[in-house]
């Protein structure tokens, strides 16, 4: 009897998906890692273990704070990738881009007090205040952000649109998808180091400078590409459509965007500067838009 509970527990445990946590780490006993565990035994893991999902944790592994073999394994390999983007750790991102470019779920988070540069900012993240309220109101809408991730059937990511929008994987071997990973980490660096130099500038400046660049871009029409998506509702809401405009606006403030409404329909203008990728921008559209139960041509 007792040998054939035990075969139950033991298939059950074969059966657990993976899920590794990329999060900032910290000396032992710091404020980093202290707020970083918090989280994890808190909010993470009892989410994980009620979806049947083993978490893999990085400091747990190891004590180095290097990025070793095991540890990217894990996160190609893993069924689930969580992300704690909090404080813009360089290892954190770093690892944040291979995962982009397995292509492979992956749900971001962040406390929210830390800015996310605008290279991930169009990506969906479920932010959350780091106090035991916060963390308990955090749980089910986690839950809610690994069910939809783990639904979708094409993933889309920056590093990964990116690379597709250069047509860069025309020149991959399907059969050396180690090339690909790391042609995506080589992109991903020089992210990293572009945002490195532009951190340490003042909040008010780059404000300021933001404000100058939609100004002088209003006057200079040509330098932009226009993106429209018409939407067929008959009994549209308002409310909606002004939700997906703010959302754009806040996540893209380079950007410039307008509805015009119809009798049937709506027209949601994109003017997006030509330098500017927009791949992530329409994905993010997209996505709004299914979420709620809209058709655009």
């Amino acid at each position: 009897m007792g040998s054939n509970a035990d075969n139950e527990v033991g298939l059950k445990e074969q059966e657990k998906k993976k899920c590794f946590i990329i999060t900032p780490v910290g000396p032992n006993h710091s404020d980093i890692r202290r707020a970083a565990d918090g989280v994890i035994q808190s909010g993470i893991i009892p989410i994980l273990e009620e979806l049947n999902f083993q978490a893999d944790i990085p400091h747990q592994l190891s004590e180095s704070g290097s990025i070793t073999k095991s540890v990217i394994n894990k996160i190609i390999d893993n069924d689930l990738v969580i992300a704690n983007l909090t404080g813009l750790n360089p290892n954190v991102m770093y690892e944040l881009g291979i995962r982009h470019a397995a292509r492979k779920p992956i749900v971001h988070i962040c406390d929210q007090n830390t800015k996310l540069p605008f290279d991930i900012a169009p990506e969906r993240t479920l932010f959350y205040i780091d106090d035991m309220l916060g963390i308990q109101e955090f749980k089910p809408e986690l839950k809610k952000y690994i069910q939809a991730a783990l639904a979708e059937s094409e993933p889309s990511n920056p590093v990964y649109d990116a690379i597709q929008a250069k047509s860069i994987m025309k020149s991959i071997e399907i059969s050396d998808p180690l090339r690909f990973v790391l042609k995506a980490i080589e992109d991903l660096k020089t992210k990293l180091s572009r945002e490195d130099n532009i951190r340490d500038i003042d909040l008010h400046e780059r404000a300021r400078h933001r404000n100058l660049m939609k100004i002088n871009a209003q006057k200079l029409d040509a330098s932009f590409q226009i993106i429209e998506f018409t939407i067929q509702a008959p009994d549209i809401v308002p409310e909606i459509l002004e939700g997906l405009e703010d959302i754009l606006t806040k996540s893209c403030p380079w950007i410039q965007v307008s509805l015009e409404y119809n009798i049937n329909s709506c027209k949601l203008i994109i003017k997006i500067p030509l330098e500017t990728n927009a791949v992530p921008i329409y994905n993010l559209v997209k996505k709004y838009m299914i979420e709620n139960n809209l058709e655009i041509e």
